[in-house]
């Protein structure tokens, strides 16, 4: 938990008070401050037959504080504001309420962040995602599991091979490319949008009075697109301005159809 806080307050106790495992995996923890940096480890416990033992670990720092969180299993949880994080776990689902840039690497469990204050870049091979609001860049690869963006301010480039994703508004540019899944754009700005996916439905909200190119193609699939957008350039929808205004949208599928409309929001 970060907050207003001075000092660093740092609580290990077993996951289970009656298992052994427990119980000697928090004896064999470390809390160490050096070089300005505190680090806590607990290392596995052998010679136990139900497996290495489990701790629960409740930290409160300073808000701004960077983060730097390795496990193999484990959830994690954090409350507040942190600085710059890098987390990498084999197994666990990642809660954070507000970061600074975030480094992210999973195989196997979701995400969730309110808010990252600058760039997030994240790896995994299984497992949900889920951003309220991203103020930088975003770099996501995932084998299988959905994203949901709620307001990217950056650029986002997503590849996976398996998943929906939703963004509810894209100021800059996006690059999607998926084997399978759904993808919709609720609301682009900026552009330029390139959508690419094997068999999925390819939905991108534009809007009204933005001038707009279209590059869209599917196999097996409609395209649909709004009467408003295919009215000539001089219409009050679609104005003409320079190539910079003009946001260009690229949309492929195999299977699937595509969807460019206009989006009730304002700009």
């Amino acid at each position: 938990m970060a907050g207003d806080h001075k000092k660093t307050f740092v609580e290990l106790r077993p996951s289970d008070r009656l298992d052994p495992c427990d119980a000697a995996t928090v004896r064999l923890a470390r809390v160490e401050y050096e070089a300005g940096e505190l680090v806590v480890s607990a290392p596995r416990a052998r010679g136990y037959p139900h497996g290495a033992g489990a701790v629960s670990l409740n930290i409160r720092l300073p808000s701004g504080s960077r983060v730097r969180a390795q496990a193999r299993a484990a959830d994690i949880n954090a409350q507040g504001r942190l600085g710059e994080c890098r987390i990498s776990t084999d197994c666990g689902h990642v809660m954070l309420e507000e970061t600074g840039p975030l480094r992210l690497a999973q195989v196997l469990g979701n995400t969730s962040v309110d808010h990252v204050g600058g760039d997030l870049e994240a790896h995994a091979e299984c497992g949900d995602v889920q951003i309220q609001c991203a103020d930088g860049s975003v770099h996501l690869s995932r084998t299988r599991g959905s994203v949901c963006i709620g307001e990217a301010k950056g650029d986002v480039y997503v590849y996976a091979d398996s998943g929906d994703l939703s963004i509810g508004r894209a100021h800059g540019a996006l690059e999607a490319r998926a084997s399978q899944g759904d993808m919709l754009v609720d609301e682009t700005v900026k552009g330029p949008l390139v959508l690419e996916n094997a068999s999925g439905r390819l939905e991108i909200g534009v809007v009204p009075g933005t001038a707009v190119s279209l590059d869209l193609d599917s196999h097996v699939g409609t395209v649909y697109q709004s009467i408003e957008l295919l009215d000539e350039p001089a219409s009050a929808d679609v104005p003409t301005g320079p190539p910079d205004d003009v946001v260009r949208v690229q949309a492929r599928s195999i299977l699937g159809d595509i969807v460019v409309r206009l989006t009730s929001r304002d700009p």
